[in-house]
């Protein structure tokens, strides 16, 4: 399907990603417990990548809390070096449209 004029991303596909982002942020993380031990190394396919910017994405509690970390810096999206996160980032109507479906989705 070739998408023409507007965004090449939809709303709903930039808050999934930011869902997911931050689903895979919890999988890469080692599991340790009070006094520091580690109780679980972490578990990820080894290429997995975020869509967002990783800044916001360590800064983030939710997938609307990383639309809205997107949209108040997206310059350091839009100059990434990864071609899926400019993309992500492109379109700022988008990820105001974005904010919304992650709220009524992800709440």
């Amino acid at each position: 399907m070739k998408l023409t004029g507007g965004s090449p991303l939809p709303a709903g596909a930039i808050a999934h990603a930011a869902y997911n982002d931050l689903r895979v942020r919890e999988l890469k993380r080692v599991k340790r417990d009070d006094v520091g031990e580690i109780v679980a190394l972490p578990f990820y396919e080894p290429m997995s990548r975020y869509c967002f910017h990783r800044r916001h994405v360590r800064k983030a509690k939710s997938a609307y809390d990383l639309i809205k970390l997107a949209l108040a810096e997206p310059g350091i999206g839009q100059g990434s070096g990864k071609s899926n996160t400019r993309l992500v980032y492109s379109d700022i109507d988008q990820l105001w449209l974005a904010l919304a479906v992650a709220l009524e989705r992800y709440g």
